[in-house]
């Protein structure tokens, strides 16, 4: 029953199911993997990983390392997670997931080359692989090998077409490259599949503002912000967009929230400093000495001349 519960992507009522059955059955392995999965889906994995662990004193599966493997992964403990996938991988060579995810690990300790070689393996055995094309795809591009990359993007968007994922990586990786146009027919496709997902619209603002449409920008970044009213990012964007239509005020203030948000984002003082100055602001040469004592190298070299 738990188990339908997490198909069926209710994962709190999972939880609730397996609490119950664990109380009366302590010494089910399976019970804990449920649990500890449904504990990963739902990003809380402090817990996946302490069921993972208790799974494991019970019985060592694969399926047990795995959920141990991603929720120490997910926690920013790469070498754990590697070690984790790997022993699920001796226990079931035949664990594909396994193989991918110890790729992600790999790719999170910047061990790229490591990472594309686990993902040729999986896609030697299963070339409709989507995770692994995807992975394949981002551990290249990592490694500065952009071209690569995008075609491993693109296996995987014919593998399966309507996953947003693998047009959301090509977008970003045009983005970088300055093929702006193709990156936002590439972003409008992931948005199409998914609109709700509001990090493609904070990459869509990125784009737009390459392709000198501020307006359209800001209105992505509006979608960003009010969803996720500590986008430092979507802050940044739209003050870009706003003082390129010269409204530094707006600017500005958009300034103060990153700066609020991340107060040690020193290039946010450097534009906060140049726009202030704009509007005749005295405090514009404090921002710029504060962005040089960040230790950034553009405030290092103006701040002299800047305040004067």
């Amino acid at each position: 029953d738990a188990e339908n519960h997490i198909n069926s992507k209710e994962y709190a009522s999972a939880i609730l199911i397996l609490d119950k059955f664990i109380l009366k059955n302590p010494s089910s392995d399976k019970a804990f993997v449920l649990r500890s999965k449904a504990y990963n889906i739902e990003g809380d994995y402090k817990n996946a990983l302490s069921d993972a662990k208790k799974a494991v004193e019970i019985n060592q599966t694969d399926a047990a390392y795995f959920q141990k493997g991603f929720a120490e992964d997910m926690s920013g403990d790469f070498k754990e997670a590697i070690k984790s996938f790997s022993k699920a991988l001796a226990l079931n060579p035949n664990n594909l997931d396994a193989k991918v995810y110890r790729g992600v690990a790999k790719i999170n300790s910047k061990s790229y080359s490591e990472a594309i070689a686990d993902m040729d393996e999986v896609l030697k055995v299963n070339p409709k692989k989507f995770d692994a094309h995807l992975y394949k795809g981002l551990a290249l591009e990592y490694a500065g090998q952009t071209k690569a990359a995008l075609a491993s993007y693109n296996d995987a968007a014919k593998v399966d077409p309507n996953d947003e994922r693998s047009y959301y990586n090509l977008a970003s990786a045009k983005n970088m490259m300055g093929k702006y146009k193709d990156a936002l027919a590439d972003v409008n496709k992931a948005i199409s599949i998914d609109p709700k997902d509001f990090d493609t619209y904070f990459l869509r603002a990125s784009i737009y503002l390459n392709l000198k449409q501020e307006e359209k920008a800001i209105e992505d970044c509006n979608r960003s912000i009010e969803h996720k009213s500590d986008n430092v990012g979507a802050f940044m964007i739209r003050a870009i967009s706003y003082s390129h239509l010269a409204k530094y005020k707006e600017a500005v203030e958009d300034l103060n929230m990153v700066t609020k948000l991340d107060p040690k984002y020193a290039h946010a003082y450097v534009y906060k400093a140049e726009f202030k100055k704009k509007l005749n602001d005295k405090t514009a040469c404090d921002d710029m000495g504060t962005a040089a004592q960040l230790g950034d190298d553009d405030a290092k070299a103006m701040l002299k001349s800047f305040c004067k």
